[in-house]
């Protein structure tokens, strides 16, 4: 399947860096997915969120509503891409027609 992303951004690894922004809105957390990309071959790996804990490997989570907290680091040859991804298919407000 293929879609575009609404908004996103792309971070070069530099083998330390754990800790990124989330510089664009979003309506809910879980609209906000998280890749790991090998820039060699374009290979992604999608992190999974945690909803505690210290994350480690490919995991994540929410330092605050602003950033995200990676448990590896991206290495030099890899970026980290995140990505708002709001569902068009579903309602996001529920109401009730008064």
């Amino acid at each position: 399947m293929t879609y575009t992303p609404y908004s996103y951004r792309v971070y070069s690894g530099d083998g330390s860096k754990v800790t990124f922004d989330v510089p664009f809105p979003y309506i809910k957390r879980a609209h906000v997915e998280v890749t790991r990309v090998d820039k060699a071959t374009q290979a992604e790996t999608q992190l999974t969120y945690l909803d505690s804990g210290v994350p480690t490997g490919d995991e994540y989570i929410w330092k605050d509503d602003n950033e995200i907290t990676v448990g590896t680091a991206p290495t030099t040859v890899e970026s980290l891409r995140i990505e708002r991804d709001t569902p068009e298919d579903q309602q996001i407000v529920q109401w009730v027609d008064g």
